[in-house]
């Protein structure tokens, strides 16, 4: 009976602190008596005054809790206190200890390098490129630094806002609320663990639950699981609603199948949104700073390149040889990743996709059945003459995505594709330079792929996982731009905090450095005429 007496005792004792604490302790005295009941171990009474402080110390005194809970190994007690932080900063604080903090656990440093320094090679390309065309030669050409690859610049992903009906953003909105506490298994690995791949004519996900799941699940060194990892298996992002205490994102879901070894929705084809491609994509938000890569010659490469093609010009060169004489004269090209570490998967993916698309666009992989690449472009316009000392610049940007929202900016429906492939010309005029000289058959070819992009992500899967990155990058843009209270901009420094790419896969162990060029000699004919078309390019 004693026994059941005392321990009776010390919960009514120790619950009933914090009503008493506020009548008897100044604010300070309660954070140093939180301290105090960390040190000693006692962490329910420590918690239990940390709550009846006010809001302004009541987070980084629970921090204290969390990190006390952290050191004792009491990992599950701290994941439950953490739930009750939402201050980015504190919960940094709280997370110092955890596996994913550990510096002997710890794989990279957040960020990544700036943007690329291009001064040399452009200097170089305006002094062996048709050098009187160049406008500081009073020629009518410019060339700016900008990557030929990926480029990722969050401030271009959504749209200027349309008006949506009152009246169906209340609709939506209840529907989102309703829909976001129907399936609280979808994160659960057990004891159905596929459920994140099963149909949903509407799929809610919630930042905040997200949030603390992964921090939960990296304090207690256990996996994140593919649900998380793939966002519950959202590939298109409908609907989000900011929330006063959270963002709540939301679409369709089609079934997740798995094809040629990647996650693809079977009804649309794209892919489902990846958590670790979300940490950069809320980063890069966050800062306005872009993230991407580009493939580009050496500046000795491009030299000794053009040594070559004057050879073959000048007949010094079998024209049966100039091929290999080009490439060997090029050698590897650089590749650099910037904004984001270059060993992620995020930066392994952008490298391989801009690679990719350089190969099929000159042939050297093959284009669905009845997409066109540049060489059939150049067949088409080879009576008017072959394409001749060209710099040929090809990437993938943003296409913005159409927003509609409600007057009080809560409501918000995204719709479109996000990426697009685009040309030199589109970026000079974009930042109010002198026009390159077109190409008429990079312009038609640029203008296929875009047409024709869903035969291409079917085929060729990893631009699926590309158009899946533009996606969430948008995605956080819009939460950023529109959540100006504390607290949704707070649960996208958290999602960064969490460092989930470093958790969930580690990273490449020889990232990409430099890749082999690609040099292709093709044969047009007009009539009798026959006309070599020498191309190099990066990949």
């Amino acid at each position: 009976m004693s026994r059941t007496f005392v321990w009776t005792a010390a919960i009514v004792v120790i619950a009933s602190l914090p009503s008493l604490a506020p009548s008897i302790l100044s604010a300070e005295e309660s954070a140093a008596s939180v301290a105090d009941y960390v040190r000693g171990g006692e962490f329910s009474a420590a918690q239990s005054l940390a709550e009846s402080l006010p809001q302004s110390e009541r987070e980084d005194a629970l921090a204290q809790v969390a990190q006390g809970q952290l050191a004792s190994g009491d990992r599950v007690s701290a994941s439950v206190t953490l739930k009750g932080i939402t201050d980015p900063q504190s919960r940094r604080r709280a997370q110092q200890m955890s596996p994913a903090r550990d510096p002997s656990n710890r794989t990279s440093a957040p960020g990544g390098a700036g943007l690329a320094d291009f001064d040399s090679l452009i200097q170089l390309i305006q002094l062996t490129i048709q050098p009187d065309t160049w406008e500081q030669n009073g020629g009518p050409s410019a060339i700016s630094p900008y990557p030929q690859g990926i480029m990722v610049e969050p401030d271009g992903m959504v749209s200027d806002v349309e008006h949506l009906d009152s009246q169906d953003a209340d609709t939506q909105l209840n529907r989102l609320l309703e829909s976001s506490g129907e399936e609280p298994a979808v994160f659960n690995e057990s004891p159905r663990p596929n459920d994140w791949r099963r149909p949903a004519s509407l799929r809610v996900v919630s930042l905040r639950r997200l949030r603390d799941e992964i921090a939960s699940r990296q304090m207690l060194a256990t996996p994140l699981g593919d649900s998380l990892m793939y966002f519950a298996g959202l590939s298109e992002i409908s609907q989000i609603a900011i929330l006063e205490d959270d963002v709540l994102v939301a679409g369709p879901v089609g079934g997740i199948q798995s094809r040629q070894g990647w996650w693809v929705d079977a009804r649309t084809g794209q892919h489902p949104l990846r958590l670790d491609f979300f940490a950069t994509a809320a980063r890069s938000a966050l800062t306005n700073e872009p993230f991407g890569c580009t493939i580009d010659p050496t500046p000795a490469g491009l030299a000794s390149a053009q040594t070559v093609a004057a050879d073959v010009q000048n007949d010094r060169v079998p024209i049966s040889a100039a091929a290999a004489k080009i490439g060997t004269a090029l050698g590897k090209q650089r590749v650099e990743v910037f904004g984001t570490d270059p060993r992620t998967t995020l930066a392994v993916l952008m490298v391989e996709a801009d690679r990719h698309m350089k190969r099929i666009a000159l042939g050297d992989a093959e284009m669905p059945a009845g997409v066109k690449n540049y060489l059939d472009f150049v067949d088409e316009t080879i009576a008017v003459g072959g394409p001749s000392e060209l710099l040929i610049r090809l990437w993938f940007t943003a296409n913005p995505q159409t927003v509609q929202a409600d007057a009080d900016r809560r409501m918000f429906r995204l719709s479109g594709r996000p990426l697009r492939l685009s040309g030199q010309n589109e970026r000079s005029i974009a930042q109010g330079r002198a026009r390159v000289p077109d190409d008429p058959s990079t312009v038609a070819m640029v203008d296929e792929f875009n047409r024709q992009f869903e035969a291409i992500r079917s085929k060729y899967p990893i631009y699926g996982a590309l158009e899946s990155m533009y996606r969430i990058v948008a995605m956080a843009e819009l939460v950023n731009r529109f959540g100006d209270d504390r607290s949704a901009r707070g649960l996208l420094e958290s999602i960064v905090d969490l460092e989930v790419s470093a958790a969930a896969h580690g990273f490449a162990p020889h990232p990409p450095t430099a890749v082999d060029s690609i040099v292709i000699m093709h044969t047009a004919r007009v009539g009798c005429k026959r006309h070599h078309v020498l191309l190099a390019s990066g990949g």
